[in-house]
């Protein structure tokens, strides 16, 4: 009979995926990261972090860093992206 926890880590993984895959497709949908956006974002992330058992200073300090790095960075817009491309 397999471990059960064989069978239960790649669920695991799975929502873990889908929770980073929402948190991250919330800020793409945003024309700025400003701070409420990271805010919202970064809560999300840590918790889906913490719900896979992701250590806690763990998540804390990945979360700290993705924040810094995130804050109020352009996000490119498909119009941008193709005018930039003009001559």
């Amino acid at each position: 009979d397999p471990d059960p926890a064989t069978r239960t880590l790649p669920k695991v993984f799975d929502t873990l995926a889908n929770r980073l895959s929402d948190a991250i497709g919330d800020l793409g949908r945003a024309s700025r990261l400003d701070e409420d956006t990271v805010a919202k974002a970064t809560r999300e992330i840590r918790l889906a972090l913490l719900e896979a058992d992701v250590d806690f200073e763990v998540a804390k300090q990945f979360v700290a860093g993705s924040r810094e790095r995130a804050l109020d960075v352009e996000v490119p817009t498909r119009s941008s992206s193709s005018a930039a491309r003009r001559p």
